[in-house]
């Protein structure tokens, strides 16, 4: 269904920067339906785009799709190979672009297999070893639990032995609190509940509303996030764009060209300009008389021609700044 859609992409989304989603939907995006809305809505509310726009289907049809929530994909180098018939699909080939990602922390952590160990084996070696425990030597009741342990931890060792792997530390989301734990520690159980071989219907409507219940609660903690994050910073626009940036792990890039000189591109930039302006005016018509410009003095009280400027200065440029600064804009309006 739909929800459990909306639930995995609500977990997915938690695990990495860099989402890509694709496969075999077979909802038809070329057609307005109401598969096709739902299916936009979520990822769109995911940040969510889709980029294959023709048929992927020897029958015609867009239903092999591809949804990209971090702009990795070039669309540009996109192909529905309509040429290869490996199967009723055509194959859809895509480049991603060149991106530095910043790598999650390394944890290490110790586990035992327990579900692949002998438990029949284990169970009947660790019962001959506790009947043939003899704790007499032992002096006292810590040295008794110390030395019972000990052997139960060897034999543990023998048939699970302790092993270690590296693992990526993934912090949650900063709207991810303890009730919003506490809530999915339930829809976790309901699930288990639910896909049991003896559940009841009762059962697997509870877990149908815990999992609304979940994604209801997930989409308005993370709307008051942002709304408080916005209203911190209602009269500061630049504070504002500032905020969205970083929440969003927006990187801007600046837009100059790579250089050593800078000098020589401010140079390069003025000549481009001077060069602009000249093409323009070449580009005027020839023949247009003066009576096509409006006389300058038509519009001027005193008759006075302004024909000649004297340069400004620096502190009259600081003074005219200063005059106009940034007008402060209220924010509040775009959380409601």
């Amino acid at each position: 269904s739909f929800e459990e859609y909306n639930d995995f992409m609500q977990a997915i989304v938690l695990k990495s920067d860099y989402v890509i989603v694709g496969g075999d939907f077979n909802i038809h995006l070329e057609t307005s339906n109401s598969f096709s809305s739902q299916l936009l809505d979520i990822m769109e509310s995911y940040g969510f785009s889709q980029i294959v726009n023709q048929p992927t289907h020897q029958l015609g049809g867009t239903i092999d799709l591809i949804f990209d929530n971090s702009n990795l994909l070039d669309t540009e180098s996109l192909k529905v190979h309509t040429d290869v018939h490996l199967s009723d699909h055509y194959p859809i080939t895509c480049k991603t672009k060149e991106v530095i990602v910043d790598h999650k922390e390394a944890r290490k952590i110790k586990f035992r297999s327990l579900k692949s160990m002998d438990r029949v084996n284990f169970t009947e070696e660790l019962s001959e070893s506790i009947d043939s425990y003899n704790c007499s030597s032992l002096t006292s009741l810590e040295e008794s639990v110390t030395d019972l342990h000990a052997m139960v931890q060897s034999l543990l060792d023998e048939h699970a032995p302790l092993m270690e792997k590296t693992i990526s530390y993934l912090p949650h989301a900063p709207w991810f609190d303890n009730e919003y734990k506490e809530q999915r520690t339930l829809r976790r159980k309901a699930e288990k509940r639910a896909k049991k071989k003896d559940a009841t219907l009762d059962d697997k409507i509870l877990y149908e509303q815990i999992m609304q219940e979940t994604t209801k609660m997930s989409t308005l903690k993370k709307q008051q996030y942002y709304r408080n994050k916005i209203d911190a910073n209602e009269n500061d626009v630049r504070a504002v764009y500032n905020v969205l940036n970083r929440e969003m792990d927006r990187k801007q890039s600046c837009p100059l060209p790579e250089t050593d000189d800078m000098p020589a591109l401010a140079r390069e930039f003025n000549e481009f300009f001077i060069a602009k302006i000249d093409k323009i005016r070449k580009n005027f018509d020839q023949n247009l008389n003066s009576q096509d410009f409006v006389n300058p003095s038509s519009n001027l009280k005193d008759g006075c021609i302004m024909d000649s400027f004297e340069p400004t200065t620096i502190e009259e440029l600081r003074e005219i700044i200063k005059r106009f600064r940034y007008q402060k804009l209220s924010f509040r309006h775009a959380t409601n």
